[in-house]
C-alpha cells in the first residue's frame, strides 16, 4: 500500500505562525476601520493539501510458467493437477517447444526428458537463464545408456552435476511400495507450501545430483530441497560410465536449487523423480505434498530472487 505523507493542520498552523502568511490581513489593515487593529478579526485560513485516500497497490501477476515439449517428456495433457498447483499460485500455464519459450516466462519446466537437448536449444536455454529466469529440470533414473550431453553441460555451468544412479533404501521402514521416503529439507525462509511438514515425502525411480566445483563456483549458491536418509544407496544405473561410482553412507541429494548471482540471479531446479507429477499419481498421499513442495521451490526460486 502506498502511504502519502501528510501534515497536520495543527503543524501547518504552527509554520504559518512562525514564517507569515499572505492571505492573512495586517495589523492595520482591516476592512471594517481601515488603519485600525481589530483584535476580534480571525487571520484567514491556511491552504491545506487536500487528503486522498491511500492508492491499494495492484498485486503483480506472479506470470508464465512454461511447460516444455518434445525430447520424450511427458505431455502436458498428463500433468494437468501441476498446471493447475501453478494456477493456484496465480500462475499462467503455457506449453510449447524450447524455440518458443516466451521472453516473459517467469519459469520453464524440462520434465522428464529421454532425449538429450541439442546444442541449439541449449544456447536458447543459456539466453533465457542469462536474463534471470528459472530452469527445473526433471531427470528421474533411467536404464537408458543415452547421456544428456548439451543438458548436462548446461547444468554443469551452475556446478550440478546429474549420477547415473538410482536411489534405493536399505532402510525398509523408509520404502513405501516401489518409493522411498526422502527428506524436506526447510522450507527456505519465504517459501510458500501448502503442507508443512509432511509426515511422508515420497518419490520413485530416484536419480540423485551433487555439487562440483567449477571455475564459477564463487558466484554459485545451491541449496538442498530433499534427499535421502543416509541409508539410501545410489547404485549405477543408466548412462555409460567407465568407472561407475555407488554411493553409499551420505544423504543424496533427490532435489535441488543452483543459483548464480552473476546471471542476474538466474537457477536451475534439478529433481530426480518424475512420477508424483503426473496425474495418475496426483491424489497418492505419498506423491501430494511431493508436488506441492516441487510448485513451491518453483514459486520461491521465481519470486525470491
Amino acid at each position: 500500500m502506498l502511504r502519502s505523507k501528510r501534515l497536520t493542520a495543527a503543524l501547518l498552523c504552527g509554520l504559518v505562525c512562525l514564517t507569515g502568511c499572505s492571505g492573512a490581513p495586517s495589523i492595520g489593515d482591516t476592512p471594517d476601520t481601515p488603519g485600525t487593529p481589530d483584535a476580534t478579526a480571525a487571520p484567514a485560513a491556511p491552504d491545506l493539501p487536500i487528503e486522498t485516500a491511500p492508492v491499494e497497490e495492484t498485486p503483480a501477476d506472479p506470470g508464465l510458467v512454461y511447460y516444455i515439449t518434445g525430447h520424450g517428456c511427458h505431455a502436458p495433457e498428463d500433468v494437468t493437477r501441476l498446471a493447475d498447483a501453478f494456477a493456484a499460485r496465480g500462475y499462467d500455464w503455457e506449453a510449447g517447444t524450447i524455440d518458443a519459450i516466451p521472453d516473459e516466462a517467469a519459469a520453464v519446466i524440462l520434465n522428464a526428458p529421454t532425449e538429450d537437448i541439442t546444442s541449439d536449444d541449449q544456447a536458447i536455454l543459456d539466453a533465457y537463464l542469462d536474463n534471470g529466469g528459472v530452469f527445473a529440470i526433471v531427470l528421474p533414473a533411467s536404464e537408458s545408456e543415452m547421456r544428456y550431453k548439451y543438458l548436462g553441460y548446461l547444468m554443469e555451468s551452475y556446478c550440478v552435476i546429474l549420477d547415473y544412479d538410482r536411489v534405493t533404501e536399505t532402510n525398509t521402514d523408509r520404502n513405501v511400495g516401489d518409493a522411498i521416503i526422502v527428506d524436506q529439507i526447510g522450507p527456505p525462509e519465504g517459501m510458500r507450501v501448502d503442507n508443512y511438514p509432511v509426515e511422508q515425502m515420497c518419490m520413485n525411480d530416484v536419480r540423485s545430483f551433487h555439487i562440483a566445483y567449477r571455475e564459477n563456483f564463487t558466484n554459485i549458491h545451491h541449496e538442498t530441497f530433499l534427499e535421502s536418509a543416509e541409508s539410501a544407496v545410489g547404485t549405477p544405473c543408466g548412462g555409460t560410465e567407465d568407472d561407475p561410482i555407488t554411493y553409499t553412507d551420505e544423504c543424496l541429494y533427490t532435489m535441488l536449487y543452483s543459483r548464480d548471482d552473476s546471471r542476474h540471479n538466474s537457477s536451475i531446479i534439478a529433481c530426480g523423480s518424475a512420477d508424483f507429477l503426473l496425474d495418475e499419481n496426483a491424489d497418492a498421499p505419498a506423491y501430494v505434498g511431493t508436488r506441492d513442495w516441487f510448485a513451491a521451490a518453483v514459486q520461491f526460486m521465481e519470486e525470491y530472487y
